[in-house]
Parts: C-alpha cells; sequence; structure tokens
C-alpha cells in the first residue's frame, strides 16, 4: 500500500514539474546568465520645482497667512494658482503710500511756485542793479572835467553799484542751482514712493503662487504642527510650503548593503517594478551611488549606501512617492548551471535542490554562486536538464 502511495506521489511531483515547466524552468539548466539584485526605494522626481512665500521685503511684515491651497497631490499645470496668502498687510502699506504720495506731490508743486516766485524777486533785484549800473556810468562821464575829488567819488560809488550787480548776478546763479536741487530732491521722494506703490502691486501678485511647471503639487509638513500645510497657517518670508515635480523624469531613492556596494557601479541597468502594479516594468540605470555608508536605521548594525536610480521611461503612472522594487543587473555568465530559486532549499547557511532518484525525492547540496529574481547560478555535480521538484511541493509532501 505505502509502494503505491509513493509512485501517487511521484507522478504528480512528475506532472507539476512537467506542467510548470514548458520552458524547463524546474531542471538544472546550462547557459547565458545575468546576476542581480533586489532592492526596494521610493520614486521621486528628478526635477522639482519649490514653492516658498516670497521674500517681498519686510516692511509689509514677517509672517503672512495661507488662505487658499491646493489638496495634496492634485495635478496642476504651468501657470495654475496653487495657493494665495493674506494680502491686506501689502494693501494697507499702498494706502498709506498712496496718501504720502499725494502729499510729497503738492510740495513738489509748492516747491516749483516758490522757486519761481524767489527767481522772479531775484531778476527785478537785477534789473534794478542794471539801471544803477547804468545810471553810475553815465554820471562818470559827465563829471570828466569836474574836480578830481567829485570824480573820485562817482567813481567810487561807481564801484560799489558794480559790486551790487555782481552779487545780484551771483544770488540768481546760487537760487537756480539752490532751486534746481531742491526739485531735484523733491522729485526723488515723488519717484521713490511710486516705485513703492509699484513694488507693493507687485508684492500683491506675488502673494498668488503658480505652479512653474505641469505637475503634481506635494505639500510640505508644517514643522510646528507636525502636519501638513493648510489654509490657516502661517509662514515666514522665504518659507517653502510645497514642490511641484517635474513627472517626465523619474528617479528611484534606494540603499545598497554594504555587501553587495563593491557589486554595484554607475550605469548598470536596471529594472524598475511598481510594487502597486508589479507585472510593469521600466528600464533605468545606476546614476550615483554615495561615497559613505550610514546605519540601514537607528538601531540597526547593518550599513548602507545611499543609491539613486534614473528611470529612463516616461509613464503617467510613475508617481512621486511610489514603492518600487530595482532589480539591479551587475554581472554576465556564458554557459553556467542556474537553477529556479523556487527549486533551492536553504538551512544552517547551507543550500540544496530535491530531484527524483528512485522514485524518491533525493537532496543534493549545491553552491549559489549568484543570484538574480528568478535563478540563482550554482555549482552542482548535477547534470543539465536534470528535474528538480519545486520546494513547495516538498513541503505540502512533508506537510
Amino acid at each position: 500500500m505505502k509502494s503505491i502511495i509513493m509512485y501517487i506521489i511521484v507522478g504528480i511531483l512528475l506532472w507539476s514539474c512537467n506542467k510548470k515547466s514548458d520552458k524547463n524552468i524546474h531542471s538544472i539548466q546550462n547557459g547565458a546568465y545575468v546576476a542581480s539584485i533586489n532592492e526596494s526605494g521610493e520614486l521621486q522626481a528628478v526635477n522639482s520645482k519649490a514653492l516658498s512665500l516670497p521674500s517681498i521685503g519686510f516692511r509689509y511684515g514677517f509672517e503672512f497667512k495661507l488662505i487658499q491651497l491646493v489638496e495634496n497631490g492634485q495635478e496642476v499645470a504651468k501657470g495654475d494658482i496653487v495657493a494665495k496668502f493674506d494680502q491686506s498687510s501689502v494693501k494697507k502699506v499702498i494706502i498709506d503710500l498712496k496718501t504720502k504720495l499725494e502729499l510729497e506731490q503738492a510740495n513738489l508743486n509748492k516747491t516749483k511756485v516758490s522757486n519761481e516766485i524767489q527767481l522772479r524777486k531775484l531778476e527785478t533785484s537785477l534789473e534794478e542793479e542794471k539801471a544803477n549800473f547804468d545810471l553810475k556810468k553815465l554820471e562818470i562821464e559827465k563829471f570828466k572835467f569836474e574836480s578830481a575829488q567829485k570824480l573820485k567819488i562817482k567813481k567810487l560809488e561807481f564801484e560799489q553799484v558794480q559790486l551790487k550787480l555782481a552779487e545780484a548776478e551771483k544770488r540768481i546763479n546760487l537760487q537756480q542751482i539752490i532751486g534746481a536741487n531742491e526739485l531735484k530732491i523733491q522729485q526723488l521722494k515723488v519717484t521713490q514712493i511710486e516705485n513703492d506703490i509699484e513694488n507693493a502691486y507687485s508684492a500683491l501678485e506675488k502673494l498668488t503662487i503658480t505652479s512653474p511647471i505641469n505637475g503634481i503639487v506635494q505639500i510640505k509638513t508644517n514643522r510646528r504642527t507636525k502636519l501638513k500645510y493648510k489654509v490657516g497657517d502661517e509662514l515666514f518670508l522665504g518659507q517653502s510650503f510645497a514642490l511641484v515635480p517635474d513627472l517626465k523624469k523619474m528617479k528611484v531613492l534606494t540603499k545598497i548593503n554594504e555587501l553587495d556596494f563593491k557589486k554595484i557601479k554607475v550605469g548598470q541597468k536596471v529594472k524598475v517594478c511598481l510594487d502597486a502594479l508589479p507585472s510593469v516594468s521600466f528600464q533605468g540605470k545606476i546614476n550615483y551611488l554615495g561615497k559613505l555608508s550610514k546605519p540601514k536605521d537607528t538601531e540597526s548594525s547593518v550599513k548602507v549606501f545611499d543609491c539613486e536610480i534614473v528611470v529612463e521611461e516616461s509613464d503617467p503612472r510613475l508617481k512621486p512617492g511610489m514603492t518600487v522594487s530595482s532589480e539591479i543587473f551587475y554581472a554576465d555568465f556564458d554557459k553556467v548551471n542556474f537553477v529556479s530559486n523556487d527549486c533551492i532549499y536553504t538551512t544552517k547557511g547551507k543550500s540544496y535542490v530535491y530531484i527524483l532518484e528512485n522514485n524518491e525525492a533525493k537532496q543534493h547540496a549545491i553552491s549559489i554562486q549568484a543570484v538574480n529574481s528568478k535563478f540563482s547560478m550554482v555549482q552542482t555535480d548535477l547534470k543539465k536538464g536534470q528535474k528538480l521538484i519545486p520546494i513547495q511541493e516538498i513541503t505540502k509532501q512533508k506537510s
């Protein structure tokens, strides 16, 4: 009876191996083999644009309140509004500046009129001095034949008129210079306020944040609340609150175990699979390897190196933050033996495969030289084509 049961089990195993092995995967195979390692990681955009409260100047305040914000993960096109900040403080500055501008423009007009009046007075005084000059000059002509004493007096009076005329001309020149400077100063005050008003209107526009590119908005975490930013939160000038990644070019951030680090080089090919869609894969390559190791986590003694993989394909299914599995191909071999990972049993640091021998499952030791996601390259005395029993079937038999 036991013999009959054994034949039935052997028959089931043979049928199972043959059925699952249209490509003969449950056997010792020989040929070309590609070695790889598998690491999990997270998708990120290669290029991301940070969104922040712009540095519009402290005259409007240090903090501004969010009054509008799109949802985290919302798709946006270039130019779409992502956020708005409270504009009341800027509008108040604009009102004050406009009032000040009216005052300074009035002062400018007043200065123009005052300078004009002062200049006209000086010009009148100059005309009077010119008239006195001409009069004294005629008097000297009349006193040519008078006594020397009288002529001397007239000459002194003429010299005095000359000095007064020169002084009047200097006063006009000086007033013109002073007046021009006063007007220039006042005009600069007006221009400065006009520029301040223009800058304030520009600041108003900057408080409406638009997306610089097409992408998906990733809201950052508020350090104060430990939650993602939301309407009502206040931000300092220059503080970043969101990212808009460019989804056309994605990368995988992962870590390489220190035991595998020497196997990995920049430029090696990678197959990237989404954990959410394991049947879908994308081509990639190693773009960066860290130079210094670090603990895998705070309580681990395992050391790892940072690794960055660039995905060479663009696909709308690739989103920042998604978890992926990356198969990194690090070596090619020709004419080597390899077996399906489904057929390898490992215990106490040693590996085995099972074959059918005399209608019984027999254990054979193997030495694993390299692995990939489906097969392991092995050293064994078994021959190419030798049928193997999947470990799953051995486990079922034992149970």
